[in-house]
């Protein structure tokens, strides 16, 4: 995974791919090198030459395009892929079915776009992002320890903060209220998810949280905040006052 999708954290893909090539060299079969760029296409430079790897997955809806997948497979890798559906022989035998044809002309295209726009989208994503964590410094008493201490109602704490992350994303911890809970309250305000969007409405707790010791109830606190290319600073204003209204009862 290049960048996480709950945190928004940037993996060293690349200084994993280097270290893999040269342990390739002493195998007789080498490890094929594999990215899941979803969160990071649309954010950040992807490139397979530059990554040089052998696969690089991507999906059209993190981008602003249709809800669509693609693999990138060079053709030294492609004898070992192995088909888990059956039939045509359309995707070269890969994958059966037809191709929705107007979604991969959709990704193709929302995929161009973000290639020429890149530097602008990142830089709008980031600048709103800093503002809504500066709007949370402002509202509500930040935490900063690693330890693994019960907070407050009014406070927050975020793990990551001056590290390598995506452009658009804040993992935000909010104390004395569980994130399901308090996404209810604000939903006329905010649409976020608690850990990864495409694992919410579930009732076990993210295991990359639970990973970092926390219990089934800090880890249930907290909840993935994103931006998008044309979130205004007055809608964040919005989001801000709600979460403080829902928290500490005031407008």
């Amino acid at each position: 995974m290049m960048a996480n999708n709950e945190t928004g954290v940037i993996q060293p893909v690349q200084q994993i791919f280097k270290e893999t090539r040269e342990l390739n060299r002493r195998r007789k079969i080498p490890i094929l090198l594999h990215t899941d760029a979803a969160q990071a296409v649309g954010k950040l430079p992807v490139s397979v030459e530059d990554l040089k790897a052998d696969m690089l997955t991507i999906v059209g809806h993190k981008f602003y395009g249709p809800r669509i997948g693609a693999l990138f497979c060079r053709s030294s890798a492609r004898s070992r892929l192995c088909p888990m559906f059956f039939g045509g022989g359309q995707e070269k035998n890969v994958r059966a079915g037809t191709e929705n044809t107007p979604m991969v002309v959709g990704l193709g295209e929302a995929a161009e776009l973000v290639t020429r726009n890149l530097g602008v989208y990142s830089a709008n994503m980031k600048k709103i992002r800093d503002y809504l964590r500066d709007g949370l410094l402002r509202r509500f008493d930040l935490v900063l320890t690693e330890d693994n201490q019960d907070l407050k109602k009014g406070q927050v704490l975020w793990k990551y903060v001056d590290i390598h992350m995506l452009p658009n994303t804040l993992s935000v911890r909010f104390g004395g209220m569980d994130g399901q809970s308090l996404l209810q309250l604000v939903s006329n305000q905010l649409n976020a998810s608690t850990g990864a969007a495409c694992h919410s409405g579930g009732s076990v707790s993210s295991v990359l949280l639970n990973s970092w010791n926390w219990s089934e109830q800090d880890a249930g606190q907290t909840i993935r905040l994103s931006v998008g290319r044309e979130t205004t600073q007055a809608e964040i204003d919005q989001v801000l006052d709600a979460l403080y209204s829902a928290i500490l009862g005031e407008a």
